[in-house]
């Protein structure tokens, strides 16, 4: 398991060393705590699909990442390996730096992906057609206007159509209507 140094915040997951915490010491982040704070994304979206019955978007993992219990398990989790792994309590500074790389886009795509494949059959749940039955095509990352990063599901409507969506827009391996 490796560690870095990164700068405070995380702007940047790898700095020079000699980067600071306003505490003195060494900005770091690494393997074991990251590989903490997935494991509470992971829970998380997986909370929130269960509790909508759809994919969450990244705007909703997002909003809770700092705060569901999830994410505070993971925290407290991270916080123990970084200490085990380096002999001091990572600084807040660190734990900033670790929740901004821990990202929301990366880890809907693994929940995606691991429920969905390219030919399966999936069921829309979007305005124009719900209810109707496509097959997914791939399962991208994407970029959206401002730059941030999305998760995009390709579809192929029993019409021929095409169309790129969000996953919270569809449901999982489902028999739509025949």
């Amino acid at each position: 398991m490796g560690y870095w140094y990164t700068e405070p915040g995380g702007t940047s997951l790898f700095a020079p060393l000699g980067v600071r915490n306003a505490d003195g010491t060494d900005m770091r982040w690494g393997d074991g705590p990251a590989d903490e704070l997935c494991a509470g994304l992971t829970a998380l979206i997986d909370r929130l699909r269960s509790e909508t019955g759809r994919y969450p978007s990244v705007a909703e993992i997002d909003a809770q990442k700092r705060t569901a219990w999830e994410m505070r398990r993971a925290l407290r989790a991270a916080a123990a390996a970084f200490r085990q792994d380096l002999g001091r309590p990572p600084s807040r500074w660190e734990i900033a730096a670790g929740l901004n790389f821990a990202d929301a886009a990366i880890a809907l795509e693994a929940a995606v992906t691991a429920d969905l494949s390219p030919g399966d059959s999936v069921v829309l749940r979007t305005e124009g057609h719900q209810g109707v039955r496509a097959v997914v095509q791939s399962i991208d990352l994407g970029e959206s206007d401002e730059g941030a990063l999305e998760v995009l599901v390709a579809v192929r409507t029993e019409d021929g159509g095409e169309l790129r969506l969000e996953p919270r827009h569809i449901e999982g391996n489902q028999q739509g209507p025949q």
